[in-house]
């Protein structure tokens, strides 16, 4: 179906760059320059017919829209191809591409929740790529890694594709200047190129990881690959994606105006990799600090009689349905009611951040320690008899 594009508005949000590098991906030669206006692009085709494009080089020149729509209309009769499918490309040109597709949607369309739930956790995978471009690490609060957060407020959901049902995210990225120098090291790429370099190598790691736990069982196939992007919330996300839309595809593909010099990535995780990678986030999860939490416990032991008391003492908590011990230390303001709450058994409510020491935890920062003075059961843990160290 040859689908034609009249609205004039429409070419004013093509980027003259954009359309410059599609150009010259598609061996399109320029053939000269007006000014700083515009340039000439040529082409022969296999008739032998030369081609001409009149590209402006700003937005601000009088005939903008329409030398856009001339150059589209241009493009559509030596590609053979509709027009709206030559916009679509020419609006993705400046940006790196990923597309999620649920395959079993053989008719384009999905279950309203699944839908929700492919765009959710697209966002998800991007985020985690973003994180790991900061500082690769285990798991995430992701919402705290301030560059990631702003580097999503700057992708564009793009036009739905066919086949199954596919999303795209489009991930904008600076076009690049030519030098005659050294080429460019991953440090020095814009950070949104860091990020799909780093979506791509974690992919490609996480198939990788999969196809040997699955054969050894080992957690260390992941945990060894952190370093190239594998974590808790990228797990979470492929795990989600595969394992409700039946398997999940993602492909990557690089904007025109960066070339990346690596080929575009394509990958499928299978729903029964989908449980592997749950899995693996679990355990990933198991070392995740607890941060900001409400707790209330006793003090079942002090490290040193009162009289010489450095802050340190046991906690008697409740975590996860369970009874834990939990070393901490407390500030110096916080030492007579620690005292007074061992000594009179009497529980405490407080905050902190709790974090897993092999079998243990530790906790950080404890603030807002309140004395529970109307609590009605005794601690089983704290008996009458239970001493301080070295106490007769």
């Amino acid at each position: 179906m040859n689908v034609q594009i009249r609205d004039p508005a429409l070419f004013r949000h093509l980027s003259h760059l954009d359309v410059r590098a599609y150009l010259a991906g598609q061996q399109w030669t320029e053939a000269g320059r007006i000014g700083n206006k515009a340039t000439v692009h040529t082409q022969q085709d296999a008739a032998h017919r030369t081609w001409e494009i009149l590209l402006p080089s700003r937005e601000d020149v009088a005939d903008y829209p329409e030398r856009m729509a001339e150059a589209l209309r241009t493009l559509a009769q030596v590609e053979d191809r509709s027009e709206l499918l030559i916009y679509r490309d020419l609006l993705a040109a400046g940006a790196d591409v990923l597309r999620v597709a649920a395959p079993h949607a053989a008719d384009g369309t999905i279950a309203l929740q699944e839908g929700v739930l492919l765009h959710q956790e697209a966002e998800n995978l991007l985020l985690a790529a973003a994180c790991a471009a900061v500082q690769p690490r285990p798991f995430y609060h992701a919402g705290k890694v301030t560059e990631a957060v702003q580097y999503l407020e700057a992708v564009r959901l793009g036009p739905s594709e066919v086949g199954s049902y596919v999303i795209t995210l489009l991930s904008p990225v600076a076009p690049i200047l030519r030098r005659h120098t050294q080429q460019s090291l991953l440090e020095d790429e814009p950070f949104a190129r860091q990020v799909t370099y780093r979506l791509a190598e974690a992919l490609d790691a996480l198939e990788q990881a999969a196809n040997d736990a699955a054969a050894s069982d080992d957690f260390a196939a992941f945990e060894t690959r952190v370093s190239q992007g594998i974590s808790a919330n990228l797990c979470e996300a492929v795990a989600r994606l595969a394992q409700q839309c039946h398997g999940i595809r993602l492909e990557l593909g690089w904007a025109r105006v960066r070339p990346a010099g690596r080929p575009n990535l394509r990958r499928f995780f299978s729903r029964e990799t989908g449980r592997l990678l749950e899995e693996a986030a679990r355990e990933f999860r198991r070392n995740e600090p607890r941060l900001d939490c409400a707790l209330t416990g006793w003090v079942i032991r002090l490290d040193r009689e009162p009289e010489q008391f450095d802050g340190r003492a046991t906690l008697q908590l409740l975590l996860d349905n369970r009874s834990r011990r939990v070393s901490v230390k407390f500030e110096q303001s916080m030492f007579d009611t620690v005292i007074q709450a061992f000594r009179d058994r009497i529980p405490i409510s407080l905050d902190g951040d709790l974090f897993p020491v092999g079998q243990r935890y530790e906790l950080a920062n404890p603030r807002n320690l309140t004395l529970i003075r109307d609590a009605d059961e005794p601690n089983p843990d704290h008996p009458p008899g239970a001493k301080v160290p070295n106490e007769s």
